[in-house]
């Protein structure tokens, strides 16, 4: 059975009550480490993209390659060779 966040909160708490404290750092750093990756690997992805087009492929072949959708490809495009 998964613990919730509040139920985990409040174990903490009971243990200590600076617990609660430490459980939202924790939190927040694990919620900031998930933002960077994502950041890198939306930076990965662009790059990728952006060197596929330059090698000429078209973008059905860019979609399948990154997974990024077309929406997202064509604002690359447009930053990328203005």
């Amino acid at each position: 059975d998964d613990m919730s966040y509040t139920d985990m909160h409040e174990a903490v708490k009971k243990v200590s009550p600076k617990g609660g404290e430490l459980l939202m750092t924790i939190a927040e750093k694990l919620r900031n480490e998930g933002r960077e990756e994502g950041r890198e690997e939306g930076l990965e992805m662009a790059l990728t993209a952006l060197q596929a087009f330059r090698e000429g492929k078209d973008f059905e072949e860019v979609m399948k390659l990154t997974g990024l959708e077309r929406d997202k490809l064509l604002k690359i495009q447009e930053q990328a060779f203005k």
